[in-house]
């Protein structure tokens, strides 16, 4: 399974819960960038990170293949 597969595939419930607050952290930290440079850009990081995070989850099971 490639990386677009794997992005394309369903995502559990949890992991997109988790890709939710991660949008939400980077909504926070874009509004904050401007006043509080530092935790802007620390929050916006992470918000991406985890965001980006959260897509990599899929809901298969099966066996992994290493092609």
């Amino acid at each position: 399974m490639n990386l677009i597969d794997r992005i394309k595939s369903p995502r559990p419930h949890f992991w997109v819960k988790v890709g939710k607050v991660g949008v939400a952290l980077t909504i926070v930290g874009g509004v904050l960038v401007t006043p509080l440079p530092m935790v802007g850009g620390v929050l916006l990081t992470a918000g991406a990170t985890i965001k980006s995070i959260s897509h990599l989850a899929i809901e298969d099971n099966g066996p992994i293949n290493n092609r």
